[in-house]
């Protein structure tokens, strides 16, 4: 009995310490600027950007270099269509869409997020907004006027137990 309770001390204590370490580097990557502070579950909204950019190669080139910085995911595709991320247990996708004006226009949204073990497992979109922030900076880099629109989405949760 004396041992359940130390075991039983000792994951409470692992999991208090677990959690004080991200809300620590949480709060650091809030002021240095590698995330903004949004809702808990801005993951639920589709971002639509609608900027005027006048050099795609460059601007290709930057977000190129802001996805490998954030470093939290593996992509593929291209951004003449569609770049899907894949990250520990989560997917998202940055689509190019259709544009009368102009502009360049372009979706993120999550499309899966997994469940390992079933929905009791903790879910930190940490990586889904450190990713999402260095979108939005390039896009802000290449016009500052960028307008950005929310869109409600249906994401899959998948659950297992493995």
């Amino acid at each position: 009995m004396v041992i359940l309770v130390i075991i039983i001390v000792v994951a409470v204590a692992i999991g208090v310490y677990i959690g004080v370490q991200n809300t620590k580097k949480f709060k650091e990557s809030l002021q240095c600027g590698k995330v903004l502070k949004r809702s808990a579950n801005f993951y639920e909204d589709k971002e639509i950007f609608r900027a005027f950019i006048g050099d795609q190669q460059s601007f290709y080139n930057a977000l190129t270099e802001a996805i490998n910085t954030a470093g939290v995911c593996s992509y593929s595709g291209n951004y003449g269509s569609a770049v899907n991320f894949s990250g520990k247990n989560w997917s998202a996708q940055l689509v190019r869409l259709q544009s009368d004006d102009g502009s360049t226009m372009y979706s993120f949204g999550v499309t899966n997020i997994h469940y390992s073990g079933g929905r009791t497992q903790y879910f930190n979109p940490y990586d889904i907004n450190l990713l999402l922030t260095a979108i939005e900076k390039v896009f802000l880099q290449f016009d500052i006027n960028t307008l950005v629109y929310f869109q409600a989405i249906n994401f899959k949760a998948k659950n297992s137990l493995f």
